[in-house]
């Protein structure tokens, strides 16, 4: 696990819930040809989770737990950037490209645990 990456254990409330979960993920997270569903998971792909970066999410269903993953999927971007702020500002603004992608992490969380927990 990553500094930026997100991971959530949750207690499902009811078990007929879990179709509720799933069909508001694809209504309102990703576009078709990015998801993958297989019995008991989701794996969503370049998913902007109310955030400017994007972040690939899995879901799995174990009894009555839903365990939420997120990877974050932009580290190209950011590794160019951390680079050009090393040669422009002497390493001055890797402090400012690190705070920027951890409140984008918390922002994230937050975002997965009201809109896809559904709390």
């Amino acid at each position: 696990m990553s500094l930026f990456n997100i991971e959530i254990l949750e207690n499902i409330k009811n078990q007929n819930l879990k179709k509720e979960y799933i069909d508001n993920l694809k209504n309102n997270l990703v576009s078709k040809e990015n998801i993958q569903e297989t019995k008991n998971s989701l794996l969503l792909k370049k998913c902007h989770l109310n955030t400017l970066l994007k972040y690939d999410v899995s879901l799995e269903f174990i009894d009555n737990k839903i365990k939420v993953k997120a990877e974050l999927y932009d580290t190209l971007i950011l590794t160019v950037l951390v680079i050009l702020s090393i040669l422009f500002t002497y390493g001055v603004g890797v402090i400012l490209i690190i705070v920027f992608t951890y409140f984008q992490k918390r922002k994230a969380s937050k975002y997965l645990k009201t809109t896809i927990l559904m709390e």
